[in-house]
């Protein structure tokens, strides 16, 4: 059937109720140009998981060693050997550089004439051309190299990972990330949660309903049969270490969930608090030795979440300064804390740069109130971004970066009801809200402390 010459409404005017057809109503119907019309459209945006685009890109890190001219700053030339070859196989990867100098909101690349540019991390150019800054960035360094701040600076906005791991360790992870664990016997849609719980009012209890439980919920009731069948839990009295390094043997999980105190004794001694900074302590009140985590009990190839205080490390600075009284037991551990200064916790370290590496490992800096996972007022659990990120981010092919900025989103929100409330508080004279400021508080500043150490890129699934 051809098209017609005219048509007509049955819409009433007093007069003509018909009209020609359009000429170019052929080239609507089939979706064809226009004379002097393009059919091309703006491009799509890249995904932001595909971080081997130059429009996501993937970057490294360095700290600014002043005994390098500024045109050898831009390259990698004077890091160690497994990650030059990192670089190098990523494309020769842009190379950033911090030093004493670093300002917050900014990032200095160096151009191989020697010029450098501070780029704001808010401009969003992102990407690996000049001037622009990868979605992706690896710190490679200590805090005592690359403080804490520059990654909790970058992670809002970026997916940052760090590894500060001595030569022989990162060896052993480069090896793996780029042969992506070939060999690591992890089964991918295995899961353990290993939640301790001391009851008692303990804040143990409050950890394991609020991440411990939940997590492996999500796992035990996923609609994929496989998640369903690798779904495992270790709870209350059956989270010993002895437990846990026979599931891993046993299990080779993709995903570890730890909840539990973290190791901050002695006291009186930062040399050996420093040593066993963050280490879980199980249903026997034992800590963590990590080399019961090795042979074959090592776990290659997962990425493990450690809600326990410093498991990830600690910072000169402790973020809750003023917020306990001078004395009580809180304030001594926060203080004590702070003085092991800017470092990585012992049991990342060994995981990250053992022979069979962890793919990745996300903790904290900072120790966890019980205000920092429940809503004083309401009563409901705000921990939903995190079990977001480790089951449904991740368990939808997300890298470990990327996956977190659900984490990062949550933590920024709060931190900006803590502003909202606290001008209220000036405007208002309104001290019902001194509650609200402290409670934002430890939750935005508590996620804040939730750092990535591994690659960004490295996913599970």
């Amino acid at each position: 059937m051809t098209l017609p010459d005219t048509l007509q409404l049955n819409a009433w005017t007093g007069g003509e109720n018909t009209g020609a057809v359009d000429p170019d109503l052929k080239r609507h119907l089939l979706g064809l140009p226009f004379a002097g019309q393009s059919r091309r459209l703006p491009a799509a945006p890249v995904p932001q998981d595909r971080w081997q685009d130059p429009k996501v890109g993937w970057g490294v890190i360095l700290p600014e060693n002043r005994e390098l001219t500024r045109a050898e700053l831009a390259s990698a030339m004077d890091a160690p050997a497994p990650i030059r070859d990192l670089v190098a196989r990523r494309g020769d990867a842009p190379v950033f550089r911090v030093g004493k100098d670093w300002q917050p909101g900014t990032l200095r690349r160096y151009a191989p004439d020697g010029s450098a540019m501070d780029i704001d991390i808010h401009a969003g150019r992102i990407g690996t051309a000049p001037g622009h800054i990868p979605r992706y960035l690896l710190i490679v360094g200590s805090p005592a190299q690359i403080p804490w701040d520059v990654q909790y600076d970058l992670h809002l906005t970026f997916f940052t990972g760090r590894l500060d791991l001595d030569d022989a360790g990162l060896e052993h992870y480069v090896d793996a990330l780029l042969s992506d664990w070939q060999g690591s016997p992890m089964m991918k849609a295995n899961t353990l949660s290993w939640t301790v719980d001391h009851g008692g009012g303990d804040i143990t209890t409050l950890m394991r309903k609020t991440i411990g439980d939940p997590i492996h919920d999500r796992f035990a009731t996923d609609p994929v049969p496989e998640l369903v069948a690798g779904a495992h839990v270790l709870r209350g009295p059956q989270a010993t270490h002895a437990a846990l390094s026979a599931a891993i043997e046993a299990r080779h999980p993709a995903l570890i969930v730890s909840t539990s105190h973290g190791d901050t004794a002695p006291l009186d001694d930062v040399d050996l608090m420093r040593s066993n900074l963050g280490l879980p302590i199980d249903a026997d009140l034992r800590r963590l030795d990590p080399a019961q985590l090795t042979g074959n009990a090592a776990p290659s190839g997962a990425i493990w979440f450690a809600q326990a205080c410093c498991s990830a490390g600690s910072s000169a600075r402790t973020a809750y300064d003023g917020v306990l009284k001078a004395g009580t037991a809180a304030d001594r551990i926060v203080r004590a804390v702070a003085g092991c200064g800017e470092t990585t916790a012992p049991l990342p370290r060994a995981l990250l740069g053992s022979p069979k590496p962890l793919r990745a490992f996300v903790g904290h800096v900072e120790p966890t109130f019980d205000w920092s996972l429940r809503n004083r007022k309401t009563g409901q659990y705000v921990t939903s971004s995190i079990l977001d990120c480790f089951h449904t981010c991740l368990f939808t092919g997300q890298p470990i970066g990327m996956a977190l900025d659900r984490v990062r989103a949550t933590g920024a929100s709060f931190r900006n009801s803590r502003d909202i409330a606290a001008r209220r508080l000036l405007d208002n004279r309104d001290e019902s809200q001194l509650g609200d400021i402290l409670a934002a508080k430890l939750i935005a500043d508590d996620w804040r402390s939730i750092v990535l150490l591994g690659d960004p890129t490295c996913r599970v699934w």
